[in-house]
């Protein structure tokens, strides 16, 4: 099942999110984002650009300041090159 929020619905969650002082908002998978072009993603059914305004966008700028402050997680032990080198 493929599903997206609209421009508004994102907004509103945003907005909840801050008025109840929660710590930020989380998108699952972002390859369904609209207004992004899809030159290096998947393709497919379900996989197509869609109209409109980024979603991820629309609820950063409603939520305001981004947090910019550095990951403190360390995984110096990992079998991941990424998590290995903090990225």
């Amino acid at each position: 099942m493929i599903s997206f929020d609209s421009e508004q619905v994102a907004a509103w969650k945003a907005r909840w999110i801050v008025d109840n002082g929660l710590g930020g908002a989380m998108f699952w998978e972002l390859s369904g984002d609209k207004g992004t072009p899809r030159h290096d993603m998947e393709h497919g059914h379900g996989k197509d650009e869609q109209p409109g305004r980024s979603l991820v966008s629309i609820v950063r700028h409603e939520m305001g300041h981004l947090d910019d402050t550095p990951n403190n997680l360390a995984y110096p032990g990992s079998c991941f090159d990424n998590l290995r080198n903090g990225l």
